[in-house]
């Protein structure tokens, strides 16, 4: 017999589910340089019942996500604001669909209020989605920026024309560099130019490249004549060929090739497939692996690193690794990933081909002590996310690595359905860094 109909009461309506998202940020472990254009990783996911407009939507100027920051420690969150708003079309590619994931790299260095991370110091970062009237706002989990000054005199030189007169970062240089090097006052530009070019081996001077390499894709309009030149990309390519200091950068190249790619010569395209790869890292297969984004994976107690254009594990990290497989055998982990690093000389490709060498020579080592290949992935990172920006040997010898990222049987999503994160980021996980005697 069929139940008559029931008229839905509030209280009924409000045991209901309601939508939600599920959004987190990503930035670099490591100190950023003083100055650097530091970049976050954007990530949400629909886990509501209907579809939202958040596809390319992600960058604070669109007003539906804003970036708040603070000191570690302080009480009050202040407000990231771009230098300049956009109104977001009203079209079908934004809309993202229940069950899907999107995500966009912004630039956060810079905004409104000048420089964002203006000395150093340690800040905290979180991100809030503001979706619809229909779905509360959501906020992102809390992850800890750093920023370190100089410590060299090439990296202190590569700083010295992005301050003042005062000594803190200049204002105009700010936003000389967040316009893609088209506004500003001529001398302070070439002085900026000067010192890139100079010491493009430091972190801080080989990121900034990618201002100068959007200036030679569109370049200002010519004052006098009041027509814009034409873009050299021959000089731009070889710029972007070897910008890819961090993942922030790296992606945002990506973004900047593919937002042009109507207008470039077709040997000039990033080898990155999507902003995630410069995040999580690239396959032999070009299979996208979540890494550090993955909320399942925990990373193993070592890091295993390497002599300078090696991928051979010598003695102590071979060691470290058998002795690691074993115990990871012993617990019955259900899945690893083997994240391969190098530290930043060489270019950006031979880069990532070195650390799916390296990872794959750790991979070896495991499968000697008995863990099947099938359970294990290899991914290379490049030189995008270093433990230490410095231009130092030290600085090269942490990066040189492979990190070993665990599943374990046990381990569930941390995120149930209608949960939302506003926590803080774990403290940060002490690894032991397991040196080669080179």
């Amino acid at each position: 017999e069929a139940q008559e109909a029931t008229e839905e009461t509030p209280e009924t309506l409000a045991d209901e589910p309601q939508p939600t998202l599920h959004l987190r940020i990503e930035g670099q472990q490591a100190a950023y340089p003083l100055g650097y254009p530091i970049a976050l990783r954007l990530m949400v996911e629909n886990r509501s019942q209907q579809a939202l407009p958040l596809r390319g939507r992600l960058a604070p100027a669109y007003g539906i996500l804003q970036v708040e920051y603070r000191f570690e420690g302080a009480s009050e969150w202040r407000v990231f604001q771009p230098l300049a708003w956009f109104e977001p079309a009203d079209d079908e590619e934004a809309m993202l669909e229940p069950g899907e994931s999107t995500e966009q790299t912004a630039p956060v260095y810079f905004g409104d209020d000048g420089w964002t991370f203006s000395s150093p110091g340690s800040y905290e970062v979180r991100a809030i989605v503001k979706a619809s009237e229909e779905i509360d706002d959501v906020v992102s989990n809390v992850i800890p920026i750093r920023v370190a000054a100089p410590d060299t005199d090439a990296e202190r030189e590569v700083l010295r024309p992005l301050l003042d007169e005062t000594g803190m970062l200049d204002i105009e240089v700010g936003r000389w560099l967040t316009f893609g090097g088209r506004i500003g006052e001529a001398r302070s530009q070439e002085e900026v130019v000067q010192a890139i070019e100079a010491h493009s081996d430091a972190a801080l001077g080989s990121a900034l490249r990618l201002t100068l390499a959007s200036q030679l894709l569109r370049p200002p309009i010519d004052a006098r004549t009041g027509e814009r030149p034409q873009p050299d990309f021959q000089a731009a390519d070889a710029l972007l060929r070897d910008t890819c200091t961090d993942s922030g950068v790296a992606a945002l190249k990506h973004e900047l090739l593919a937002r042009l790619q109507g207008e470039l010569p077709s040997t000039m395209t990033s080898r990155l497939q999507s902003s995630a790869e410069a995040w999580d890292g690239i396959t032999a297969t070009r299979e996208h692996v979540p890494t550090y984004s993955d909320e399942r994976l925990e990373m193993a107690e070592s890091s295993l690193h390497f002599c300078a254009n090696e991928a051979t594990l010598r003695r102590a990290p071979r060691a470290e690794a058998v002795r690691l497989g074993r115990a990871l055998q012993r617990q019955g982990v259900k899945r690893i990933v083997l994240v391969g690093h190098t530290d930043a000389a060489g270019g950006c490709e031979s880069n990532d081909d070195m650390g799916l060498q390296r990872a794959e020579a750790v991979k070896r080592v495991l499968m000697g002590v008995g863990i099947s290949g099938r359970h294990m992935q290899t991914v290379s990172l490049g030189e995008r996310r270093p433990l230490d920006f410095a231009s130092t040997d030290a600085a090269s010898e942490l990066n040189r690595r492979v990190e070993i990222l665990v599943e374990r049987e046990e381990t569930e999503v941390p995120m149930e359905e209608g949960q939302e994160s506003a926590h803080v980021e774990p403290e940060e996980q002490e690894v032991q860094r397991v040196l080669p005697q080179c």
